[in-house]
């Protein structure tokens, strides 16, 4: 197959347990929010978590995948390099949400405002010890990783689910989230630190692949989440939750890609660039039909999934089956694997400006025209843009390793 098999069996094992859980309790915190909760509750959640998200785009969230590539290669001093750098760039963004929680709280608005403090205060050190996790794929500790991802996904999930059995309150799901990933993504940091022992290597190169990584990633951070702020500003809290429910289950699929992303990436950033591209075609294969088997079964199932789980939902039915066909999009993860772990940073830099740009533009041409349904064929739309764009640089760009 032309494939590393006894390190796929072997590490894809773990993977597939952490995926699993994590799948698992994905699932279960879907069921509890469209069940234990109003929908305007819920879509104010879903308003925050979109605030807490751009203004990450903001700082050094491209880190992680510097530590993976430099840890791959024995340097395991970048972890802490990139947990204090990521701290001090992670300032700005903070005095931005102070400055938004001091203006809803001038405005009589305490759960917005209590909610952008628990973001500017929490959000830093929850993203900087969430380095943790890919320590572990740049060491191929599969094993551990499957732990961390346990720990991350059970611990807040039971938190969320046991606070909405006694309360609806928007603020409470809000700050019981903040709290609950910050603690058992602080906890799993240092059991990485504590269990492994990393060497003191540095790696300012990583660094600054980070810091490009991340420079790179802000427009597509801003704009994965401006559909939602426009949501809830043009239609409501209530749309916002419809539109977040077509959204969830087909975007499950990174449950799968991100896990074969980290299996993967370290294999690409030591081996050969030629030795790569003679088995690309084959595994691109794979995943064009795992992309068509997982479209078609969701496109199927999702009327009964919906009307046995989710059944204030039913209205988000076929515009989550329109969302499903961007599962085909997975067939060129092998090819932004590739790019991504080469470090070819000026594709990078062109395919995400380019693919956010358009996702924006038609995230407002879409929901000014068609509403939700305009969203969703948006989404869909940018779904694909970027993987003809991974093909397309994977051709056309035969430079080395420019950073």
């Amino acid at each position: 197959m032309k494939t590393d098999m006894v390190y796929l069996a072997e590490g894809g094992f773990w993977i597939s347990v952490g995926t699993f859980v994590t799948a698992c309790s994905s699932f279960v915190l879907s069921i509890a929010f469209a069940n234990l909760i109003p929908v305007t509750v819920y879509g104010i959640y879903k308003y925050i978590i979109s605030i807490a998200a751009i203004l990450n785009a903001f700082t050094l969230n491209g880190l992680d995948i510097a530590v993976t590539a430099a840890v791959s290669r024995g340097k395991e001093g970048v972890l802490r390099q990139a947990f204090t750098t990521n701290l001090w760039w992670s300032i700005p963004s903070s005095v931005v949400a102070i400055g938004g929680a001091s203006y809803y709280f001038i405005n009589d608005n305490s759960v917005f405002g209590i909610a952008l403090l628990c973001i500017a205060l929490l959000q830093p050190l929850t993203v900087s010890v969430n380095f943790g996790a890919a320590y572990l794929v740049g060491r191929r500790s599969f094993k551990e990783l499957a732990l961390f991802y346990t720990v991350d996904n059970i611990i807040p999930t039971l938190a969320l689910i046991g606070v909405m059995q006694v309360s609806k309150s928007a603020l409470v799901i809000i700050v019981t989230y903040f709290l609950s990933n910050l603690a058992t993504t602080a906890a799993m940091y240092w059991y990485v630190l504590w269990r492994f022992k990393p060497n003191t290597e540095k790696d300012d190169h990583a660094i600054t692949y980070g810091k490009h990584l991340s420079a790179m990633n802000i427009l597509a951070n801003v704009a994965d989440n401006f559909d939602k702020i426009l949501t809830f500003q043009l239609l409501g809290p209530a749309e916002l939750a419809i539109y977040s429910f077509a959204l969830a289950l087909p975007s499950q699929t990174k449950l799968i890609t991100k896990p074969l992303f980290n299996l993967i990436f370290p294999k690409f950033s030591v081996r050969p660039e030629g030795e790569l591209r003679q088995s690309m075609g084959e595994k691109t294969l794979r995943f064009f039909i795992a992309g068509v088997v997982l479209a078609t079964g969701y496109i199927l199932v999702a009327p009964i999934a919906f009307k046995i789980f989710y059944p204030q939902y039913e209205s988000a039915v076929f515009l989550s089956q329109i969302f499903a066909l961007s599962m085909l999009a997975v067939t060129a993860t092998p090819m932004g694997t590739f790019i991504s772990a080469k470090r070819k940073v000026r594709a990078q830099y062109i395919m995400n400006i380019g693919i956010s740009i358009f996702q924006l533009a038609s995230a407002v041409v879409g929901i000014l025209f068609a509403g939700l349904l305009g969203l969703i064929l948006a989404r869909v739309a940018t779904r694909f843009v970027g993987a003809f764009s991974a093909v397309f640089f994977y051709y056309t760009d035969r430079s080395g390793e420019t950073l």
